[in-house]
């Protein structure tokens, strides 16, 4: 059946069908920059943690190669642990860009959501979190490595 019928029948997860169809595309897009990428050449053999890393970021387009299972698992774990804070499903930080007030810039406001869709200055919330604290600040981080900006204290945030 085809992804478009999948979406309108209401006895399927739309979400997974969604998340099904996003991924085919990331994944498309993915393999076809990959191929347009002159890379060098691979280990002729995989052994060590960087040999690891060579092999993969010259085998963009999803080509396969083997690799010792205690070396590749290791550098797999350290990927996903890098990747679960966009990954995860979570509530997402909302950003607001207010016009300028003074001729210094835009101010930049950050917030976390909360359950009934309100919004909380991000500093609130994590004074106020409980086990949520070390995401919100995971979630920061990412955001201010986005955006430089942020890094600034609440009052001088501002983009120019």
């Amino acid at each position: 059946m085809p992804g478009s019928v999948l979406a309108l029948d209401t006895a399927i997860d739309a979400r997974a069908v969604t998340r099904s169809a996003l991924t085919g595309m990331v994944d498309a897009i993915g393999r076809a920059s990959a191929r347009q990428i002159e890379v060098p050449a691979p280990p002729p053999v995989v052994r060590s943690a960087g040999d690891v890393t060579e092999a993969f970021l010259s085998r963009l387009d999803g080509s396969a190669f083997d690799a010792p299972v205690r070396v590749a698992s290791e550098l797999v774990s350290r990927a996903e642990e890098w990747a679960r804070t966009a990954t995860r499903e979570h509530a997402p930080l909302v950003v607001q860009l207010a016009p300028p007030v003074r001729e210094t810039g835009w101010d930049l406001a950050v917030f976390a959501t909360r359950a009934p869709g309100g919004l909380v200055p991000i500093e609130r919330a994590i004074v106020d979190a409980r086990g949520d604290r070390g995401d919100l600040e995971a979630e920061l981080n990412r955001l201010e490595r986005m955006v430089p900006e942020l890094r600034r204290p609440g009052g001088t945030r501002v983009a120019t």
